[in-house]
């Protein structure tokens, strides 16, 4: 027969967890504790079991919760997954560059568009126009 025990010392994870959803706990098994090495495939564990935690799911939230702001949770994230939390983090620094960018253009004050330059015939048709206006202004009064 076979026993559990020995496979369970060859995992590359000490613990496994599972939550059970009818009753709001959390179940830690400890896979290397030393009573699980006469236990076989088919015998159930107990949830009095040495090797086995029970934790409440408020418990396990408040745990969580701790853990974040002591500063565990982020070394614990950036150990498992270094390459993804680096690369997630210049992706998150470029969008904040770009963000204060944005916030920067929105708040800069509005520029005058400058006016188009004028070639030498533009300015005497412009000149004559402003002429005629005058003339016409100057008829419309007298009548």
């Amino acid at each position: 027969m076979t026993t559990m025990g020995s496979t369970l010392q060859q995992r590359e994870n000490r613990f496994s967890s599972q939550y059970d959803e009818k009753t709001h706990t959390w179940r830690l098994l400890d896979t290397w504790h030393p009573s699980l090495k006469n236990v076989n495939i088919e015998d159930e564990i107990e949830d009095d079991h040495p090797a086995l935690t029970i934790l409440p799911e408020a418990a396990f939230i408040d745990l969580v919760k701790t853990a974040t702001r002591m500063g565990i949770l982020e070394n614990a994230m950036i150990a498992s997954n270094s390459e993804e939390v680096e690369r997630l983090t210049e992706k998150n620094s470029s969008y904040k560059a770009e963000i204060e960018n944005l916030q920067k253009m929105l708040l800069a004050k509005p520029k005058t568009p400058e006016a188009p330059p004028m070639t030498e015939s533009f300015a005497l048709k412009k000149h004559a126009m402003d002429n005629i206006l005058k003339v016409l202004a100057i008829d419309s009064m007298e009548n």
